[in-house]
């Protein structure tokens, strides 16, 4: 990703979906992930993965997925746990940001909220 542009701070964390899906013979709720722009509030990437997904694949996939979209480079990801950002290090250093953890996510957490009252709205 060289030339694009470096900017801001984002959050990002996977979490249950707020509802439960069938897939196949099995119900369940899939991993969902979410970026955030920590300073407009924009959400960058939402989405909802197989039940079965790694949880560490699906975080690192909606980020790399919200550069390549977007065409930015975050200069800090801000994560919930010191896990996430140990377990995702490398792939930050390698594009040249870096995580952060155990800081409160709540831009994030408000998005989700707001996310989970609507879903649950429309079932």
């Amino acid at each position: 990703m060289t030339g694009v542009p470096r900017a801001g701070v984002w959050q990002a964390d996977v979490f249950p979906s707020p509802v439960p899906i069938r897939d196949g013979g099995r119900a369940g709720f899939p991993p969902t992930a979410m970026v955030i722009d920590e300073a407009s509030q924009f959400i960058l990437a939402t989405k909802i993965y197989p039940l079965e997904a790694d949880l560490a694949h699906c975080l690192g996939d909606a980020l790399l997925e919200s550069m390549e979209q977007h065409n930015v480079i975050p200069i800090e990801v801000r994560v919930r746990t010191k896990d996430w950002a140990e377990l995702l290090a490398p792939t930050a250093e390698m594009i040249g940001f870096r995580f952060s953890a155990g800081k409160k996510l709540t831009v994030l957490d408000s998005a989700r909220r707001a996310m989970t009252k609507m879903m649950r709205r429309t079932r």
